[in-house]
């Protein structure tokens, strides 16, 4: 260990902090602050930390007992920690690998707080029960709450932009990254609070699976990887904005998980029903080659009407898993745009194709978005129509020829 805490200091500034075992005390009852300043190589602590006090002006960074990290490189905390006090992250990474890196868990008075270009990182399958207060994109963009490596969950509340306007350091509240890296998982079963945007970022798997679900009412944006939806109940995506970018996917794992007034934006990315539950949403807008997979079970895709809205001529809205029978209703996942065949302009529904079928979309006249067939086709279908009420009509005559056709002569005398 590089150093441990001196007597009362109100704040005690390290270089590094590192070590295989030893105690790293927070004094108690004097409120004191401990600012990891890490600018050189990325170290690793498995003693305790122990000690502080909880605070009551909880929102300020730079006033009673807390614990640091700054600077640009990336601590690990690897041992059972029980100290009592709020943990700031205001630059480089602070990483945790087991429920107890972060001491004390289970209220805001010692919840862990992330602003600037700082990242809370999760590795090797933790359970976190840490409240947390999120700012910005994180160290190197990859998220202000980031899971490196297994299958971690927070099982406590994640609040999305936080603020202090007190006495000392103000902070001004900010839209947050949450990354997951490929081949990870992070499930928040707490509820997302708070006013600002969220944004998905990073090849892994994010689960929303608060029970009551969430009330963030910022926009949620998917910039990568998949972000489930999984809430027993109420709107994992509460807000009335979302969108998906490229390489972002938006996978259900249950019905009505989005706020029913959330316009959506496809800009490059991919909606999922997963095996096919039901949601509503608002209007829809594509702006880039986006794509629509619907499950096979029955259910339904509602959007608002969207003609009003402008749509990217070039852009391609495709349709997978939709099955039935050309400018009929679907038989297993359906897509309704409003209530009537106007939801759509001419425009709009020239941007849409269904894989697996030619030729465009069209509406039915209750707002079902259907494959229609190709002109060759409905040729066909016509001439095939018309030749059946022709033989239907023509039938008796046509017997009657056939059966002439067919009879054996008589033999003539003398043969």
């Amino acid at each position: 260990m590089d150093c441990c805490s001196r007597g009362n200091n109100r704040l005690v500034r390290l270089t590094a902090l590192s070590g295989s075992g030893g105690e790293f005390r927070l004094n108690n009852p004097v409120p004191q602050g401990v600012d990891i300043i890490g600018t050189g190589p990325d170290t690793t602590f498995s003693g305790t930390i122990t000690g502080g006090n909880v605070e009551v002006n909880i929102f300020r960074p730079d006033g009673g007992s807390r614990f640091t990290k700054s600077g640009t490189s990336t601590l690990t905390l690897d041992g059972t920690n029980t100290y009592v006090a709020r943990t700031f992250i205001d630059g480089g990474a602070l990483r945790v690998t087991n429920s107890s890196s972060l001491g004390a868990t289970g209220s805001a008075g010692n919840g862990t707080f992330v602003r600037n270009n700082g990242s809370l990182e999760i590795t090797n399958s933790t359970t976190l029960g840490e409240v947390l207060f999120l700012n910005g994109d994180g160290f190197n963009g990859d998220g202000a709450l980031r899971s490196v490596s297994g299958t971690n969950t927070i099982s406590s509340d994640v609040q999305v932009g936080w603020s202090y306007t007190g006495t000392g350091t103000q902070v001004a509240a900010a839209d947050a990254r949450i990354g997951v890296e490929a081949g990870s998982t992070l499930a928040i079963t707490g509820a997302v609070t708070g006013s600002n945007a969220v944004e998905k970022v990073g090849g892994g798997l994010l689960r929303f699976s608060a029970a009551g679900g969430n009330s963030n009412s910022g926009a949620t944006t998917v910039s990568g990887g998949t972000l489930a939806l999984a809430s027993a109940a109420g709107n994992a995506i509460a807000g009335t904005a979302l969108t998906l970018n490229s390489g972002g996917t938006l996978l259900l794992e249950g019905a009505n998980q989005i706020n029913d007034s959330a316009a959506l934006t496809l800009a490059g990315g991919i909606f999922d029903t997963g095996s096919g539950f039901n949601e509503t949403l608002g209007t829809l807008t594509l702006t880039s080659n986006s794509s629509i997979t619907l499950g096979a079970a029955i259910h339904n895709l509602q959007f608002g009407a969207s003609n009003l809205l402008a749509w990217t001529p070039a852009a391609t809205l495709t349709i997978y898993g939709w099955t039935g029978i050309l400018e009929t209703s679907g038989t297993a996942g359906r897509i309704y745009f409003g209530s009537d065949s106007t939801a759509l302009t001419a425009g709009q529904l020239a941007n849409i194709t269904f894989s697996g079928y030619g030729g465009q979309a069209m509406l039915l006249p209750d707002g079902e978005l259907v494959p229609m067939a190709v002109p060759e086709a409905r040729s066909i279908l016509a001439a095939l129509l018309l030749l059946g009420a022709v033989f239907w009509r023509e039938r008796s005559r046509l017997r009657s020829l056939l059966a002439s056709l067919l009879a054996v002569p008589a033999d003539e005398p003398g043969r």
